[in-house]
């Protein structure tokens, strides 16, 4: 069964139902909800904690939730200090995520059989809406939960922050604290960022004595390191070497293949399961799209949804730029073409990082840095990714006179495919007025010299080879790969001869130090899986991205990662045209199928193809056939009242959860029996002008946009009085001003479901 992000999304009962507690029925509608609560930096007022607190009433005491709010507080303090970053903010899609988890540990800890009946009766109320029946909730189901958010927004700090609230929450003490990475970089990341937030951690390296950690401390181990049978060779250790009670923090724990996924499920279930679960990934959309199988226990498990469409709607992380030909198959010149103008773009960008140095540290950016990610590094043809790179690189040094004449037909080419790659970096010139420079000039400027290429194998680091020119002492580039045996017999038979270098630690790990000299990166794209770097500002695609929508999700994700100005994640839309470009991701494809795939995969997270900037000079992927398109397309359809559907409609408005009273957990059970008559909204007094708005904009956030409903028809909806609205007599009496909200509340929420049946019915 293939499911749309759409539909995945609607699954996500355990999301769904924590939206519900803040008056939501999508993120989308509980983001566009808070938007007004927040400063135009997007950070959140005093109106954020007030409007989430008038949702949640009825399901938390004032004093309860004034509680969640001061421990969010506290975490957001507590990372200030150990990071040393006293600016450091918590964003509010984060203080989101905390909230969720903070509510769903209280719960699962102090309330776990009320949890679960809240839950059912939720799920019983919705399984109209699902393909196929979710089974109940058990209280197994709660020792799991799983957090889809884009690469980019913070996951690794929302793990320390989880890690502090189980402390907190969980009467248990762990036999193990695992942290589960799908590398052995991620593994080296993670270590390295748990000590910063003061968090014990221990490197699984392969001594079986490092498996020994004192109490509350990480183990840090990537997947490929676990495996289910016993054996006393090699690193790998057999996973029934964490016996017991188990809290496993797993971070890109999917590939996407169907083998490899079952294979890592099973893992996952044995480690955790008499324990607890704490999962992240950008990529449960496409997993879970290719893998129906996982469908329903992530619809239990997925508690918070901030997945890449909302992060990129929110202006979060780096813009992109799609440079593509409009051309089905590149030549070799066309070939030569796009690289030479990711050269340019890349020069430009390096130029204005250096001419705009004080402004630039402002807005918290980083050096560039050049990124060629491909899928091969053997093969005898001059297509193989690594190899062609270089080759291009050698051009450059040995025949400058040539590149020069080529670089300046390229800039006055008045045919097309070329001619949009012309306008595009004559455009770009040109807001920055500059003016591109002879070739020797770029040379100098991105790879510190003009000598001839040589090319080290850097043998104290696995798989790396170190780019340098003759006569510098500084490296310019590093190749990152898994087969480097393959590569250097491919290198050799073009005439390049390699160098041992014995003394230089891996270059890779040194990209992010503050004064490395890399400014190129090329790699098979397995290296770029949860490797964070805010450096990326220019990436060429290389034979990547056929049929591999989690794994161009993650690399993607290492291009748009953004400090931005104060820490805030965010790009600056109103910013100088030298900042903006340095805000941007610029992509380019060696084959047209290659971003073509990229951009799929990208649509397919939930971005418009309109948002994608660069659409003038890039093919994009190419729009559904028209067969397809009016098979998916909806058809439009004007909104009017069924009598069968108004008698069918059940709105029950009535508080029906626990509260914390003077500090102690007393349990709400209202006597819902005697209040089954149907009672009759007050209609008199609603706001009807103000009603038929917020039923357009919730159409929008329902994705509903091809109902058409008229004034008219939602007058005719709320006094028909045929539907059932079970409320407690208090809630629908007016005795002061401030009563009407709530009414209004009320009303909008019998549109809101009137309209989902009637698409349902319809459709």
């Amino acid at each position: 069964m293939d499911f749309s992000l759409m539909n995945l999304q609607k699954h996500l009962i355990l999301n769904r139902f924590f939206l519900n507690i803040f008056g939501a029925a999508s993120t989308g509608e509980l983001l566009s909800s808070l938007s007004p609560t927040l400063d135009q930096q997007r950070n959140i007022t005093p109106a954020f904690w007030e409007r989430l607190y008038h949702h949640g009433k009825t399901y938390f005491s004032e004093e309860q939730f004034w509680n969640y709010q001061q421990a969010i507080e506290t975490y957001q303090l507590r990372l200030q200090k150990t990071r040393r970053q006293p600016e450091f903010t918590l964003q509010y899609f984060q203080v989101l995520a905390i909230l969720f988890s903070e509510i769903f540990l209280d719960w699962r800890y102090h309330q776990p059989e009320r949890f679960i009946e809240e839950l059912n009766r939720f799920l019983n109320a919705h399984q109209s809406m699902f393909k196929s029946p979710v089974s109940s909730f058990t209280i197994s189901d709660l020792n799991k939960i799983a957090f889809w958010m884009a690469t980019g927004s913070g996951k690794t700090l929302l793990m320390h922050i989880h890690y502090w609230q189980i402390q907190k929450y969980s009467p248990i003490r762990w036999d193990n604290i695992l942290l589960i990475t799908p590398n052995e970089g991620m593994s080296y990341q993670h270590h390295q960022e748990l000590r910063l937030s003061g968090i014990q951690s221990v490197l699984y390296e392969g001594n079986k004595r490092q498996l020994a950690v004192n109490d509350n401390a990480v183990l840090v181990i990537d997947i490929h390191k676990l495996m289910e049978e016993r054996s006393n060779r090699g690193v790998r250790i057999d996973v029934s070497a964490f016996e017991g009670q188990n809290l496993v923090f797993i971070d890109e724990g999917h590939k996407g293949q169907a083998t490899e996924e079952k294979r890592w499920k099973t893992l996952r279930e044995r480690l955790g399961e008499s324990g607890m679960i704490i999962e992240y990934s950008a990529t449960f959309g496409p997993v879970i799209s290719k893998n129906p199988f996982l469908l329903e226990e992530y619809s239990k498990a997925i508690l918070f949804d901030y997945s890449y469409q909302f992060f990129f709607a929110d202006s979060y992380g780096k813009s992109f730029y799609t440079v593509n030909l409009k051309t089905n198959r590149y030549s070799s010149r066309q070939q030569e073409e796009v690289l030479l103008s990711s050269l340019l773009t890349f020069y430009l960008q390096l130029n204005q990082f250096y001419l705009h140095n004080d402004e630039v540290q402002e807005y918290y950016l980083e050096k560039p840095l050049w990124a060629f990610v491909g899928n091969r590094v053997t093969g005898e043809k001059l297509e193989s990714d690594v190899l062609r790179v270089l080759l291009f690189f050698r051009e450059l040094f040995e025949k400058r006179e040539e590149v020069n004449q080529k670089i300046q037909n390229l800039l006055t080419s008045s045919e097309a495919p070329s001619s949009a790659l012309s306008q595009f970096l004559n455009e770009m010139a040109g807001n920055l007025s500059i003016t591109i420079p002879e070739v020797s000039s770029i040379l100098q400027n991105i790879f510190k010299g003009q000598g001839q290429l040589e090319v080290y194998e850097i043998l104290r680091a696995q798989g790396e080879l170190g780019l340098k020119l003759s006569g510098s002492d500084e490296y310019f580039g590093v190749i990152q790969v898994g087969d480097l045996s393959a590569l250097k017999r491919l290198l050799n038979k073009f005439q390049f001869s390699l160098k041992p270098d014995y003394f230089s630690d891996s270059l890779f790990r040194s990209i992010n130090h503050l004064n490395s000299s890399i400014n190129v990166l090329i790699g098979a794209k397995k290296f770029v899986e949860g490797w964070n770097s805010w450096r990326v500002s220019n990436m060429v695609l290389m034979n990547t991205g056929k049929g591999e929508g989690p794994q161009i999700i993650q690399l993607f994700g290492r291009g748009i990662r953004l400090k931005g100005r104060n820490f805030s994640l965010r790009r600056e839309l109103s910013a100088p045209p030298h900042i903006q470009l340095l805000q941007t991701l610029y992509i380019f494809g060696l084959n047209a199928d290659y971003l073509n795939s990229f951009l799929k995969a990208i649509v397919e997270e939930g971005i418009s193809p309109e948002d994608v900037k660069g659409r003038k000079y890039s093919s994009q992927y190419e729009p559904p056939s028209r067969k397809e398109k009016s098979e998916r397309k909806k058809s439009i359809r004007k909104v009017f009242v069924k009598a069968e559907l108004m008698k069918d409609l059940i709105i029950d408005v009535r508080p029906r959860f626990f509260q914390l009273t003077s500090g102690k957990n007393v349990r709400i059970e209202p006597n819902l029996q005697s209040h089954q008559d149907n009672h009759c909204l007050p209609w008199e007094l609603l706001d009807w002008d103000e009603l038929f708005l917020q039923t357009l904009q919730l159409k929008g956030q329902l994705g509903l946009h091809h109902l058409i409903i008229t004034p008219e028809v939602i007058h005719e909806i709320i006094t028909s009085n045929q539907y059932t609205l079970k409320a407690f007599p208090h809630q629908l009496e007016i005795t002061d001003i401030r009563d009407l909200n709530p009414l209004q509340q009320i009303a909008l929420k019998i549109i809101k479901e009137y309209l989902i049946r009637f698409d349902q019915i319809s459709q």
